[in-house]
């Protein structure tokens, strides 16, 4: 909805995403390409989106900067506020998928500076398939053309008395909410946001880095290489692991430990549930299947 809001693929012009994006949007990036938008692809240095590349790659025609806050594929988080100011020097706008950070690590849309940001409830959130939420600044939505219509669209009508041309209210909910809602995700909602408010952002963090910092440490001394940089913050660590998912499902399985097993690699997330002795326990199995 945001591209097609930013008048994309019709109007053209050049987007700069990178390959620790979430793979799932890669195919927006390919039908836009089909259709004309420049796409340019970052790639990673010593396992990191350097913000200094994301500069050079930037130019006159240069509408969108799309990245995944901290990447699924990586554990590698990028520095927000470093992306936003060279977008925004150039004239550019910045969307960011967090997913993998709201909940889970302090986010601060307005001191970063970030355009638009969105995220499903399935992880960090706690709550599940079917609803999410979309964040765009003031400034970006005075930019963007409506992307669709719908009368869920006036959900937001109390907030504002303001309108646009379409008559709908001038906020996220007037340009955003188009269908039904998951009636059953908001009410997991209504357990869990407050659940995670009351311990607070902030400690489920610090709680989630005496973990992913045990992980980065232990993980290389019983042979499993770093994917995730020393010095990210998110709450999730990769490794590199060649038949992950045939050689350690059935380990993991027997000791009753879930983690996300790839065909290259292995990706850990612990919680507010875990603690350091699961930690030892996962990398007691890990070390006997390695």
């Amino acid at each position: 909805m945001i591209v097609r809001g930013l008048g994309l693929p019709s109007s053209g012009g050049h987007i700069i995403t990178d390959e620790f994006h979430f793979p799932g949007s890669e195919a927006l990036y390919k039908g836009l390409e089909r259709r004309g938008v420049s796409i340019t692809r970052i790639k990673p240095r010593d396992g990191k989106i350097i913000p200094e590349d994301i500069k050079k790659a930037m130019r006159p025609d240069t509408k969108l900067i799309a990245i995944s806050l901290v990447s699924m594929l990586s554990g590698f988080e990028h520095d927000i506020k470093a992306v936003c100011d060279i977008a925004h020097e150039h004239g550019a706008l910045v969307y960011a998928d967090i997913i993998q950070a709201a909940g889970s690590l302090p986010i601060d849309v307005k001191k970063s500076g970030l355009d638009f940001a969105a995220c499903s409830t399935y992880k960090w959130l706690m709550g599940d398939f079917g609803i999410g939420f979309v964040y765009t600044s003031k400034n970006a939505q005075s930019i963007l053309k409506r992307p669709g219509y719908g009368s869920m669209g006036f959900s937001g009508a109390g907030e504002t008395n303001e309108q646009d041309d379409d008559g709908f209210p001038k906020n996220a909910a007037g340009l955003f909410t188009l269908g039904t809602r998951s009636y059953s995700g908001i009410s997991i909602l209504k357990e869990s946001l407050p659940y995670i408010l009351d311990i607070g952002v902030d400690n489920i963090h610090a709680h989630s880095r005496i973990m992913t910092d045990m992980l980065k440490e232990e993980l290389p001394k019983i042979g499993y290489k770093l994917r995730t940089p020393l010095d990210s913050n998110g709450p999730l660590v990769v490794a590199w692991k060649d038949n992950a998912r045939e050689t350690l499902t059935p380990a993991l399985n027997s000791e009753n430990i879930q983690i996300s097993t790839y065909s290259d690699r292995i990706l850990i997330s612990p919680s507010v549930f875990n603690d350091t002795n699961d930690i030892e326990k996962l990398l007691t199995v890990l070390k006997k299947a390695a």
